[in-house]
């Protein structure tokens, strides 16, 4: 069989491990379904090296999180993922994954280049020959409606952790909806260096010489966000019922490299969530809490 490249759109980068023999499903703009095998994302996604054994990650960007481009974004592995779904309707443009494990699907924005947007390259049988076709999903121009994949799995079991927490997210602007709530286990704070790479600590430096465990923190209230020193001013309960206003040091150093806090990250259902400072006002430990507290 002949095997002609026929290439939608203009992409150079690595190949990516994810794909498989098994064909997933396209749902192009004219609603059309195509049948792809031999299928691969492009670029190679994320492996994250924090999160163990290391998987590769969908990032994915979620919708109640702030105006700003850069908001809440989940880890989800990609072998979870059954189905992207999107939107592309002006003022409504929106991503919906369908993860397995969860009894809905998560809602992330399509508003913004290059976020929640996925490339798909795979064979499609044209005769006696093979078309390798390119799609888009996440672009208003051309961009897919709707991508099936073949055989998802289930998450691995996961211990279930008392140490809990939950934020209080910055509400969307001219929202008359209250502020979503969002409880996550495992709370670590998420670095990156000027190399790039990533540390988990897991505690918080306040002005230039306190450094606060996130295990001794009852609640963190985000007040200011200071971005010319790179400090957030924060009102701060400890577990030993003291109160401190404090300037969190969003700029750090880890083993003399100048770092950057990326945001609080934690465990969910879908996989890791990450916070950002400027997209929540509140940080709640539930460990003493009853259980119905923390739903």
């Amino acid at each position: 069989m002949q095997k002609i490249a026929l290439v939608t759109c203009l992409w150079c980068c690595a190949w990516s491990p994810i794909g498989s023999a098994e064909p997933l499903t396209i749902v192009d703009r004219t609603e059309k379904k195509v049948a792809l095998s031999q299928w691969k994302i492009i670029p190679q996604p994320k492996t994250v090296s924090w999160i163990q054994p290391a998987e590769a990650v969908f990032e994915f960007r979620e919708l109640d999180s702030t105006t700003y481009q850069e908001g809440i974004v989940t880890f989800i592995a990609w072998n979870r993922i059954q189905q992207i779904k999107y939107n592309y309707e002006k003022g409504k443009e929106t991503a919906e994954l369908k993860v397995v494990g969860l009894e809905k699907p998560l809602v992330g924005t399509a508003r913004f280049r290059g976020i929640n947007t996925i490339t798909i390259e795979g064979d499609i049988p044209q005769g006696k020959a093979v078309a390798t076709t390119r799609f888009r999903g996440g672009v208003l121009d051309g961009g897919v409606l709707q991508i099936d994949f073949p055989m998802p799995k289930p998450p691995n079991v996961k211990k279930i952790s008392p140490d809990t927490h939950q934020f209080s997210i910055v509400p969307v602007a001219k929202s008359k909806e209250p502020a979503p709530k969002t409880a996550v286990t495992n709370l670590t704070a998420l670095y990156r260096d000027a190399t790039g790479k990533e540390h988990l600590l897991n505690y918080l430096r306040f002005r230039k010489t306190l450094k606060v465990e996130l295990a001794n923190i009852t609640t963190l209230e985000v007040q200011q966000i200071n971005l010319k020193d790179r400090t957030a001013d924060c009102e701060v309960q400890m577990k030993d019922g003291s109160s401190l206003n404090l300037a969190l040091m969003l700029d750090i150093e880890i083993d003399g490299k100048a770092a950057r806090l990326a945001g609080l990250v934690g465990e969910v259902p879908a996989g890791y969530r990450l916070f950002p400072v400027h997209t929540f006002t509140r940080l709640q430990s539930l460990a003493d809490q009853p259980p119905a507290a923390r739903e």
